[in-house]
């Protein structure tokens, strides 16, 4: 509320408009004939907003998240990517799209990884997190499966693998991969689908401005940040003014009815 409160006091109403309330109120916003639409929030609800569009044909941007992951081989620095994984899941208490949300690593680095990732937990949010004034708690019980600080962490025995486990899910926000390898790093960038493509980094990417951020299928659709949010909610509208219509409407009399064939040598000629 404090938002609403604020924007409503600062900002011109006539071009800006907060509006709150139930879902219901949602179902009467997008039966209006609005030039475009932009949703944030779930796939479930995202289908909806597109299938409301689609009844007045409104273009659409849908920023859906996503289950993303993160893939560790044995040649990056477990130590750091054990850290930027974990604060990038506990971020805002895990409640953030890009948020990493699982680990695909090899059997032999996944104890040395998870004991890095105990260290780095306990150095960022002391012996009792739920003590620490660094760490975002959630709303309820409901938001807290797989949209908090939950990490599962999953072995693969190569790192193909791991690549084709993502592969066989729904395309994700963004791919988070921590690896030295050009090779594997190059297939991690061109091979799996997804939003967008991290590596040996998390989260930093969305805060950006000159990258645009958007999914890909059930991670949704469009983009936006900067520049690319103009071209987004913008329509490129051609426009054409003849100046001359009036004195030389002869050099194109070819092109008018009825078709001769000395209308046609002359087109001809003309290109």
């Amino acid at each position: 509320m404090v938002l609403t409160k604020y924007f409503n006091q600062y900002m011109d109403q006539d071009c800006f408009r907060i509006v709150t309330g139930d879902r219901h109120t949602a179902e009467e916003l997008l039966k209006q004939r609005f030039d475009y639409i932009m949703y944030t929030g779930n796939s479930s609800v995202g289908r909806l907003v597109m299938a409301a569009a689609a009844k007045n044909l409104i273009p659409v941007t849908l920023e859906l998240g996503g289950k993303s992951p993160a893939i560790v081989d044995s040649t990056s620095d477990l130590s750091v990517a054990a850290k930027r994984i974990v604060w990038g899941r506990c971020m805002n208490g895990g409640q953030t799209c890009v948020a990493p949300d699982y680990v695909l690593c090899k059997p032999d680095i996944r104890d040395e990884l998870l004991q890095h990732m105990k260290r780095h937990l306990l150095d960022l949010y002391g012996p009792d997190p739920r003590k620490s004034n660094s760490l975002s708690r959630i709303v309820d019980d409901k938001h807290y499966e797989f949209f908090g600080p939950i990490l599962p962490v999953m072995t693969v025995e190569t790192m193909q693998d791991a690549i084709d486990f993502i592969n066989i899910k729904e395309k994700p926000l963004v791919i988070y991969a921590f690896s030295e390898d050009s090779a594997f790093i190059d297939r991690v960038i061109s091979t799996p689908s997804s939003g967008a493509t991290v590596i040996n980094e998390t989260m930093s990417h969305a805060g950006i401005d000159v990258l645009p951020f958007g999914g890909v299928g059930s991670s949704g659709m469009g983009s936006y940040r900067g520049s690319q949010s103009f071209k987004t909610f913008s329509h490129m509208k051609p426009c054409y003014v003849d100046p001359y219509y009036k004195y030389f409407d002869f050099s194109v009399d070819a092109r008018y009815p009825p078709h001769t064939k000395s209308k046609e040598r002359e087109s001809y000629h003309s290109l």
